[in-house]
């Protein structure tokens, strides 16, 4: 008896669209939109309603032709597929338990269990490559994000592969996963690196440098824009003659560094290095040694060789200049490439920071940390949020930290006994002959000069960069005379500088010496040039230190400044201290060269700030960002040595900045310099704090900040404080932004009356004092509008602040701005129009790369379609929002979308899955104490409740206590209010009655929720 086995029905939908049973093709199911619906149901899974597929493939259709074209097109589908289809009258879906092959499926659970090969085989193409219907442009919209959904679940899989292929030297078989990346994606940089890399490793060097021609001209002509300097830096790595297999290659692509001189010697020390990153139990690894000693290039040189034990990739992290716990978080934030978001979410910049590496696998190497032990703890948080984070630190002291590992960095091994001399094959002998022959190409030793390189490396202790310091004098002097130079300024440290640690009395020779022989023309130079923080470019120079290149050359020849492939230059910590304390003693010369440099970066920030809002803000953002460090020593010199006009034009610079990319690190930078101003004026016994122009700028600067972030008491606070002396002393600009502070902290109470008035005065004193803020207090007074349910006004003056910011060009500002547009439209009912506003926010978000503000876009849209009673593509835009916002960490994108996410859950009559989310965006909007975002998940489970036999009386008591809490918005109760038009509410006498929940602890509220 042969058994019955169930037909195959086959949906490919990768490359194109193949449908086949039991491998026999069907060529036609009668028309385009039924094979639509087929792929759109095998995609989905589950039940879809009928009028969800009728809007979604006939929307320009009056519903009722709409709904008869459905009917036929199923007809069609059902005649052909009756056995894999079950249709009713409402509701059509792929039948439970049918016998269904969907390549997507078997796509995504090949590479979820590591069968790459196998799921390449499967991946023909895009998602319904070449697959097109007139005139359906949300289908033509799922179409699309499901084609890059596909596209990067594909790319993660081959980059993966790619890195084990260089692992495990298979160098051809990488080879053929990147040309699979580069067909799916050919602007993928990281792919065209990768590519370089392999046939460098491969021995192909010529063809590493035509894929670099290649890939410039797919920029090209595709974006019209150049390499990223990553892959420039690579390919100036390979041209000049990178070695096949030399570590220069990896750190290119692996987000390291790329030293400019060779790594030498150490090699116990990176075995014994690499054998502690890879143990499972040391998860923070701090080298310890004093300055110079070659933490730094140690640390570099164990992370090449340990790269591919992290599938999220490894990450240096310089932290010179961090001066605190929060710029701490930024410089990891940069570092890692995640954009922490300042302008929408409540959650502060660590815990979206946390949030972010939870779930990811990295390797973080922080370079530098022995000024931020304060903010140490910082690390434990992150290992205890992230179990797969790994951290490398250098560091003059230990961490002191629990399951911290610790590993002591030397010099280099140099002879002890007198007579005795190094080994031709030693490390110091080998560091200080290459660095020699660096500076003169003829340099060779004999046996005597062997014996004089031995005291130079024992007179600097096996120090790299003492040793570095004294061959780059070889061009000079006599090895012999450098011999004794060090020698005569170490007698004279050892028996005059006891306060110096023992470590440092040889490279403080070594630094004595460098100075005694630089003319004072070269002195000068390299004191004035010691004042930079953090680097400087040609035109700093001359603006600061007014030295001519052929001047900074000549201190680049004594080994005392580089210049990276940027044409950025730098001066190792200790020399530059060793400047400042040079210059120092010379004051005429450290207040001149101060004052400066002050006036440099001064001009220099606010010719920019214009530039910050308008349509060059992310080109200013980075050169800002660059000479950051430079900036916020100019900052603090100037509130401590100049006074009134000139300081208030460089705060205002900085706020322009902060505003637009750094609320949280700006309320910090704004509240110690109005500490250090207020510290300054004490020490000179001026009392009265309140007529002082910079502690007030400083001060209003903060609280702006503070209220934008929603941190109200404390914005409230400070501007309450500042209000009468700026009055008084006519500085109407800060005047301007502490009567906004006042009217955002109002909405944020629900004395939007009161808001809207303080708003509309901060409008016209902004504009009149010329505030570079005052379009965005034109958003807040839109959103106190909407907050107060008056959607027309709130759209007005929304509308007017996207007609500044477009005239400015501030594309963020645009695209915020017409965000909260489609908000207002919603509250109007005009839902259309409100989708329409979030698409043109969309394309701003996605022309810009904010991919915050595309998750609100898209958030926001589902609440639009939500309206529309498109409950199907409320749930689609929604997931697509919170898919985004997980990625990013972003706590307050995650509660938003999941609440609308279970809004359109309910529209749908899937009252399980919407009660799910909601408790999940409750639980964390409670863990984060975010009242709004707590009201809003409670209006959720009041519209869950009331589907439930037995809960429709507490589902009305919970609507009540939202419909009447001053912090629910009006359009919250809108959203909610629809499931509850068919019960009689409470009369006015026992809804007065129910005001008093109003006074509970949401905190109370939010517990019996959960509880119940």
């Amino acid at each position: 008896m042969v058994a019955w086995v169930e037909k195959m029905l086959e949906i490919r939908v990768l490359g194109g669209f193949d449908l086949r049973v039991n491998g026999q093709a069907l060529k036609d199911l009668g028309s385009r939109k039924a094979e639509a619906i087929l792929v759109y149901l095998a995609m989905r899974g589950g039940m879809c309603n009928r009028n969800v597929l009728a809007a979604l493939l006939w929307p320009e259709s009056p519903e009722n032709q709409a709904m008869t074209s459905l009917r036929v097109a199923l007809s069609l589908l059902h005649r052909e597929l009756a056995d894999y289809l079950e249709v009713s009258r409402d509701v059509v879906g792929i039948k439970p338990g049918a016998n269904v092959y969907l390549d997507v499926t078997d796509l995504e659970g090949k590479l979820a269990g590591g069968e790459l090969e196998q799921a390449l085989d499967v991946y023909q193409g895009d998602f319904l490559q070449g697959f097109n219907i007139r005139d359906c442009l949300d289908f033509e919209d799922w179409r699309r994000l499901q084609q890059e959904r596909v596209n990067e679940v594909v790319k993660h899989g081959l980059h993966s592969a790619i890195s084990h292929a260089i692992e495990i030297e298979d160098y051809q078989k990488g080879q053929d996963f990147i040309r699979r990346l580069l067909e799916i994606d050919p602007l993928d940089e990281q792919a065209h690196r990768k590519c370089m890399l392999l046939y460098v490793l491969d021995g192909q060097r010529a063809h590493a440098l035509e894929h670099y021609e290649k890939c410039q001209d797919i920029l090209q002509a595709e974006l019209g824009v150049e390499p990223s300097q990553e892959t420039q830096s690579l390919y100036t790595q390979i041209l000049q003659g990178a070695r096949p297999g030399s570590d220069t290659t990896l750190m290119s692509v692996f987000h390291l560094p790329v030293p400019q001189t060779s790594f030498i010697g150490r090699e116990q020390e990176l075995v014994q290095i690499v054998t502690l990153i890879t143990n499972p139990t040391c998860r923070l690894l701090t080298l310890t040694g004093p300055g110079g000693i070659g933490k730094t290039r140690l640390a570099i040189r164990a992370v090449t060789k340990s790269f591919h034990n992290y599938a999220d990739g490894t990450y240096f992290v310089p932290l010179e200049g961090i001066a605190s716990v929060d710029y701490l978080v930024h410089a990891i934030a940069d570092a890692i490439q995640f954009k922490i978001d300042s302008l929408e979410t409540q959650l502060d910049s660590k815990h979206q920071l946390l949030d972010y590496l939870k779930n990811r696998s990295i390797l973080l190497l922080l370079d530098g940390f022995e000024h931020l032990m304060i903010s140490a703890g910082l690390l434990s948080e992150i290992l205890g949020r992230a179990p797969h984070i790994k951290i490398l630190v250098t560091s003059r002291q230990k961490l002191d930290l629990m399951g911290e590992w610790i590993f002591p960095v030397t010099g280099l091994p140099v002879p002890q006994n007198p007579g005795e001399l190094l080994p031709v094959d030693s490390s110091a002998l080998r560091l200080f002959t290459e660095r020699a022959q660096q500076a003169n190409i003829e340099f060779e030793y004999s046996e005597v000069d062997r014996s004089c390189i031995t005291h130079i490396c024992w007179l600097v202790e096996g120090m790299p960069l003492g040793i570095e310091l004294a061959a780059a004098w070889t061009p000079v002097l006599s090895l012999k005379e450098i011999s004794e130079e060090i020698q005569n300024n170490l007698d004279f440290l050892n028996t005059d500088k006891r306060d110096v640690d023992d470590k440092h009395h040889s490279l403080r020779a070594t630094f004595d010496s460098s100075w005694q022989l630089l003319n004072e023309s070269q002195r000068d130079v390299f004191c004035k040039l010691s004042i930079f923080q953090g680097g400087f470019d040609r035109e700093a120079a001359v603006g600061v230190a007014r030295v001519s290149i052929s001047q900074i050359t000549g201190i680049m020849d004594r080994s005392m400044l580089s210049r990276v492939h940027t044409g950025r230059f730098f001066m190792h910590g200790l020399l530059r201290q060793y400047g400042i304390e040079k210059l120092k003693a010379s004051l005429p010369s450290w207040d001149e060269t101060c004052n400066q440099h002050c006036l440099y970066y001064t001009q220099f920030l606010t010719q920019r700030e214009s530039n910050l809002l308008g349509d060059q803000m992310y080109i200013a953002s980075d050169e800002v960002r660059k000479e950051m460090d430079n900036i916020r020593f100019a900052v603090n010199w100037a509130i401590v040595h100049w006074e009134g006009d000139k300081v208030r034009k460089i705060l205002a610079g900085l706020l322009a900045f902060y505003a637009a990319f750094g609320w949280y690190e700006g309320k910090d930078a704004f509240m110690n310099i109005a500490q250090t101003r207020r510290d300054t004026l004490l020490s000179q016994n001026v009392l009265d704090l309140e007529k002082d122009p910079i502690y007030l700028s400083a001060c209003t600067h903060q609280a702006f900040l503070l209220c934008n972030l929603g941190q109200i008491e404390e914005s409230e606070t400070i501007s309450r404080k500042c209000l009468e002396p700026l009055s008084a002393l006519g500085l109407n600009s800060e005047l301007s932004e502490c009567i906004h502070n006042l009217g955002v902290n109002a909405s944020f109470r629900g004395e939007y009356e009161l808001a809207m008035e303080q708003l509309e005065r901060a409008i016209l004193l902004g504009k009149e004092s010329q505030n570079s803020m005052w379009p965005t207090y034109l958003l807040w007074l839109g959103h106190a509008y909407f907050l107060l349910g008056e959607y027309a006004r709130g759209l007005e003056s929304l509308q007017k602040c996207y007609e500044i910011f477009e005239r400015l060009g501030n594309y963020w500002g645009m695209a915020f701005a017409s965000s909260k547009m489609g908000l207002a439209a919603d509250g109007l009912g005009e839902f259309d129009k409100a989708k329409e506003y979030h698409r043109q926010a969309l394309v701003i978000f996605e022309k810009t790369n904010n991919q915050t503000g595309k998750g609100y876009a898209l958030s926001r849209m589902s609440e639009s379609a939500y309206f529309l009673e498109e409950y199907q593509q409320a749930v689609q835009l929604a997931a697509e929002g919170h898919q985004i916002f997980k990625s990013l960490g972003h706590h307050w994108g995650i509660c938003t979308t999941l609440c609308r996410l279970g809004f359109g859950y309910v529209g749908l009559g899937e009252i399980t899955k919407a009660d799910g989310c909601f408790r999940e965006a409750l639980k964390q909007s409670r863990n984060y104490q975010t009242v709004p975002l707590c009201l809003y998940a409670l209006a959720g489970m009041a519209a869950t409740m009331v589907h439930v036999q037995g809960q429709v009386e507490p589902a009305v008591e919970l609507f009540q206590y939202i419909q009447y809490h001053p912090q629910t918005p009006a359009l919250c109760i809108q959203q909610t209010a629809r499931w509850f038009t068919h019960i009689n509410l409470p009369d006015n006498a026992h809804t007065a009655g129910l005001r008093s929940d109003e006074r509970k602890k949401i905190e109370v509220i939010v517990d019996g929720v959960l509880n119940s």
